[in-house]
């Protein structure tokens, strides 16, 4: 039907799979680091319908902790996690082809009593994906339970490889003596594979056990051999490996009875990525700590993370009372906790750090790194210990544990696998757009944004535009539409933030073009503009079925809207949506932004 007063086309279809998923869009190739200078911009959206919940059983009588997932050189997904927080238990991974279904659990690592009697547990395994296709795997092993102890030599670190996408594996390697904890693997441009690993045994041997505090840092392990030798080859006093990345927190007074004051230092938990610079980063947790407590797991008052960027791959070692790197920057929010800090890195530049379920974003370089929000459970009780992986050019998967009575047994503990969509500066192509509420004339243009995280609805916003016209493609998948609960309302700018204007439509074909008066924050509406506008509805919006959802196309004359010079146009999209059980849910693509002018940003070709 022709709606003539507002020059809008309305059309229902039974066609299915009419309206495009942010699963296909984003396919433009994408240059490394072609997001420099403007990530102050981008953010990272929650794909709702994407979140995957996996039931991890019976776990030997334990709960699950410290997963990790990433995809492998086939296409197909491998997750990795542990039966206990006490760095004393059983490793298992599950394989999958698609994140979806999953193998169910099979033991990595198994605690186990060795000939002499002795138990040995495993704890916080990490894993890369060699360039050979090879996944290698790192544990740290413990002969007791719990880290404070005074025999720096009852730890170690230990390697497997398969080279067959996790279906069989090689034999255990120890590549290391002395008490750690979470190491973490990368492998460089080179070939050459780091281990990085916390640093207390050091001390230990050096200072002797002192139980109020740990005194650690991070080092490396490396090897220029695919994993098969290690350098330095560490197995006797005093444990050490390559110092890269200390700080000092504090001294100790009478440490371990001696009379003597020594300095006390952290950052720990590494995780590394080389940058897409070549540069390394580095991000660790820092606890500064208060000796006057007398309750051990009390004296740690403040936990930060910090990123240290190397550009000489390391070359300088750390001496056992150096701080270091110089390029070194810490992160601290007043009542905010950080532990363990996974980090990764978009092709395009921006860098990501999930720490305690919350995510931050930083530049293309591994600094300024600004705080987005939760990306998980908030709860500690039911989960944390996370990690993040790229996943393609812009999604991100996020894994963290669940456990429903904390640290107990229980059916329906789980891993959640949470996948982010980057929003960032897109493109507005040059294009021959005819207005008709189909996405055909649109295939070669797949640059778009994303909202949908607080429920089953979502759209895609992408952009286009010619000597007259700005044309909008707004896609929604929703599978609730009503009449009056599911509106779609484009908000923008042309000349940073000084006119801006709102696009909304229903899912009955009502449209509206409005400009915002700033006095009064209201909006009035626009009228004679030329707009043309077409809704095409997937579903039917008068009845309680399953509907596939509807996408707007707009065609906004340039004469219509105030433009300046900069050929940016800053846009945000809000998405009003009512659930069959008639919750009623109202979100914005950029909920964090203060102003339209943060929002996302569109670059006219």
């Amino acid at each position: 039907m022709q709606n003539e007063e507002q020059n809008v086309i309305y059309r229902r279809t039974e066609e299915k799979n009419v309206i495009s998923s942010i699963t296909a869009l984003n396919q433009e190739p994408v240059v490394p680091d072609d997001h420099r200078g403007v990530t102050e911009y981008s953010r990272l959206k929650l794909n709702a319908r994407e979140t995957v919940r996996i039931c991890t059983g019976d776990l030997d009588g334990g709960y699950p902790y410290y997963p990790r997932v990433k995809k492998l050189k086939d296409g197909s997904y491998f997750l990795t996690f542990q039966n206990t927080q006490d760095f004393y238990g059983t490793v298992y991974y599950r394989t999958s082809p698609d994140l979806k279904e999953w193998s169910e659990n099979q033991i990595l690592f198994a605690k186990r009593v060795e000939e002499d009697g002795r138990v040995r547990g495993y704890a916080t395994c990490d894993f890369t994906v060699l360039k050979d296709g090879s996944i290698l795997v790192v544990a740290q092993y413990n002969y007791r339970e719990g880290l404070l102890t005074d025999d720096p030599a009852a730890g170690g670190l230990v390697t497997r490889r398969s080279t067959d996408n996790g279906r069989t594996w090689s034999q255990e390697k120890d590549i290391y003596v002395g008490v750690n904890w979470e190491p973490s693997l990368l492998q460089l441009d080179t070939g050459e594979i780091h281990c990085y690993l916390t640093h207390m045994a050091p001390y230990c041997a050096v200072y002797g056990f002192d139980n109020r505090i740990r005194s650690t840092g991070s080092a490396i392990l490396r090897s220029r051999d695919n994993g098969e030798t290690w350098d330095p080859d560490v197995k006797e006093v005093p444990y050490a490996g390559r110092r890269v990345m200390q700080t000092k927190v504090g001294e100790l007074s009478d440490y371990a009875g001696t009379g003597k004051t020594v300095p006390v230092f952290n950052d720990q938990m590494p995780v590394a990525i080389q940058l897409n610079n070549g540069n390394i980063a580095l991000a660790c947790e820092t606890k500064y700590f208060d000796t006057s407590l007398e309750n051990p797991a009390e004296r740690y008052e403040q936990y930060d993370f910090s990123v240290g960027i190397s550009e000489d791959n390391w070359e300088n070692e750390l001496g056992l009372e150096e701080e270091g790197p110089a390029d070194i920057t810490r992160y601290h929010i007043d009542g905010l906790k950080f532990n363990a800090p996974y980090l990764d890195q978009f092709i395009s530049g921006e860098t990501v750090i999930a720490s305690s379920s919350k995510i931050f974003m930083g530049d293309e370089n591994g600094h300024h790194f600004r705080y987005l929000g939760s990306c998980g459970i908030t709860d500690p009780d039911k989960g944390w210990w996370e990690a993040i992986s790229v996943n393609g050019t812009h999604t991100l998967l996020h894994v963290i544990p669940y456990r429903v009575q904390g640290n107990n047994p229980h059916p329906d503990n789980s891993i959640v696998i949470r996948t982010f969509q980057l929003n960032h500066c897109i493109q507005a192509k040059k294009a021959d757009i005819t207005v008709d509420g189909r996405n055909e004339d649109w295939k070669t243009y797949t640059d778009a944004l994303f909202v949908g995280s607080m429920s089953q609805a979502q759209a895609a916003l992408r952009a286009a535009h010619d000597e007259e016209n700005l044309y909008f493609l707004i896609e929604r998948l929703d599978r609730t539409l009503s009449e009056k609960g599911s509106d779609t309302a484009l908000y923008f700018t042309a000349d940073g933030g000084e006119h801006q204007y709102r696009l909304t439509a229903s899912a009955v074909g009502s449209v509206s073009l409005e400009e915002k008066v700033p006095e009064n924050d209201t909006y009035i509406s626009m009228k004679s503009t030329g707009m043309q506008v077409a809704v095409t509805v997937a579903g039917n919006p008068a009845e309680n079925t399953e509907d596939e959802g509807y996408m707007v196309e707009a065609a906004i004359p340039k004469t219509a809207i105030v433009f300046d010079d900069s050929s940016v146009v800053s846009v945000d999209v809000r998405l009003d949506s009512t659930d069959h059980d008639g919750t009623v849910i109202s979100e914005r693509m950029f909920e964090q932004a203060e102003d339209l002018t943060d929002c996302g940003r569109i670059v006219l070709e």
